[in-house]
């Protein structure tokens, strides 16, 4: 399970932020959280074949973490932040397609991959995200390379179609601020959803309390949905069809 860092910052940040790591290995996983490179790091999304080339790198490392380690390649997963959600959903769409699923969080972006790739998706996105907005439109961040995003439930309803769901998704309240929207109907074995946060940030639900360290220009955490406890228990749910 590859767990990406958001833009300009490191492995050590986003493993205190998520927790994934520890959580992931107590349920089996092989969890790898790898650093961008740069002086402001980020992961290069949109330019394939330049440098960085962190596609090569992604495949290199996989490569090298099968060799050495035992890892059931019908069990590839990536999830991250911010860019590093964004960049979970570029690799899904990537050949050779080697994910199983992905989670995303706080950047819900569609598929780009063609008809016949369909790969479990389940995202996580605050409607107060001040950095990705949950309604789409301009990133507050260099990363985006000027780029806007689409609105999250746009994306994820781009995902149900790419997944041979219903893209009229049932609407559950999971909690006073959290909205779960799932896309019924799927091709076999196929499953989308997202929590929508309401009233959270730029933030991992169930994470790191960043407010409460004095970090306030990326929003509210929100308590009451795990994102890390989640995405686990899908993930495991869903190895590659």
């Amino acid at each position: 399970m590859l767990d990406l860092h958001g833009f300009t910052l490191t492995k050590e940040i986003q493993t205190a932020l998520d927790n994934v790591a520890a959580k992931g290995s107590a349920k089996g996983f092989i969890v790898v959280t790898p650093d961008a490179v740069g002086s402001l790091r980020s992961w290069n999304m949109f330019q394939v074949d330049q440098e960085p080339d962190d596609f090569a790198f992604v495949t290199d490392l996989l490569a090298e973490l099968s060799a050495t380690l035992c890892i059931d390649p019908n069990r590839v997963y990536s999830t991250g932040i911010s860019n590093g959600s964004a960049f979970s959903a570029v690799l899904a769409c990537t050949p050779p397609y080697r994910f199983a699923a992905i989670a995303m969080v706080a950047a819900t972006v569609g598929p780009t991959c063609p008809p016949e790739v369909r790969v479990p998706v389940i995202a996580f996105h605050g409607t107060d995200d001040p950095v990705v907005p949950y309604g789409g439109g301009a990133v507050n961040s260099p990363a985006a390379l000027g780029r806007d995003a689409p609105p999250a439930e746009q994306a994820i309803a781009e995902w149900a179609k790419q997944d041979g769901c219903r893209t009229t998704p049932d609407e559950q309240v999971v909690a006073p601020t959290v909205r779960r929207l799932a896309f019924p109907e799927c091709a076999p074995v196929m499953d989308v959803s997202l929590y929508a946060l309401l009233g959270s940030g730029h933030t991992w639900p169930g994470g790191l309390d960043v407010q409460a360290l004095g970090i306030t220009q990326y929003g509210a955490t929100n308590r009451n949905v795990d994102a890390t406890d989640t995405m686990l228990d899908f993930f495991n749910a869903h190895p590659k069809a």
